[in-house]
């Protein structure tokens, strides 16, 4: 979960005024609901934020500050079905106040795998994620290694051949014809290599048939155990 939301169930010292705002739409997490200070709101303004002022300050001794804007009748629909998924407010558990319902996960599926050895879970988002983490999981925190994770896989009806499908390039010739080699990128300025627009720097790359590669790359992202550079 980002930082932010975060800092937002913490709570804030004696004197702090804050509020929501809405992210803006391009950048990282757009639309998302978050908590800026009311202080500096100007700037969150000049930034692309959207103030929403109709759900008022919240309380400085509000120990779970996502409570007083899911509250209001408005509230829980102010925030982006992606978001409320990614923080897993769709669990009992896991919603800051329980009972609380989400109109935009209408027509969302979430399917949870759960490792074998931990008992952690990784989320896939309508397709996206999931057993691609729980793989990446398995062979760099548990050790397994590809004939583990495939006879486990056929046990448990799980594809794990899909976590090497980025890796495999196939060319057929019929014995008359050479391909012309394919034309490269030009270099970016200051002779860096470009990197693929939905590429992580640590060579993942979203399957070619993704929906959502800009998805698919934030839930990669989360599963790096230190930040990756945007």
């Amino acid at each position: 979960m980002a930082d932010e939301m975060q800092s937002a169930i913490r709570g804030g010292g004696k004197f702090d005024r804050s509020m929501y705002a809405r992210r803006p739409k391009d950048g990282l997490n757009p639309g998302w609901i978050t908590v800026i200070s009311r202080t500096n709101v100007t700037d969150y303004l000049s930034r692309g934020f959207e103030a929403l002022w109709k759900y008022g300050f919240i309380k400085p001794d509000q120990a779970n500050r996502w409570v007083q804007i899911l509250q209001h009748p408005d509230g829980p629909a102010e925030f982006p079905a992606e978001q409320v998924m990614i923080a897993r407010w769709y669990r009992p558990e896991d919603n800051p106040l329980p009972g609380t319902k989400f109109p935009q996960l209408t027509g969302h599926k979430v399917k949870e795998y759960k490792c074998p050895e931990c008992k952690r879970t990784f989320p896939a988002f309508d397709g996206l994620g999931g057993i691609e983490d729980l793989g990446r999981h398995l062979r760099l925190i548990h050790s397994w290694d590809r004939a583990s994770l495939v006879k486990y896989g056929e046990t448990v009806g799980i594809d794990f051949d899909a976590i090497y499908s980025n890796i495999e390039t196939e060319y057929e010739f019929d014995g008359s014809a050479v391909g012309e080699a394919p034309e490269e990128p030009p270099p970016a300025a200051g002779g860096m290599e470009t990197v693929g627009e939905f590429d992580c720097e640590c060579g993942w790359t979203p399957r070619p048939n993704a929906k959502k590669p800009g998805f698919a790359l934030m839930m990669h992202k989360r599963s790096h155990k230190e930040p990756v550079p945007a």
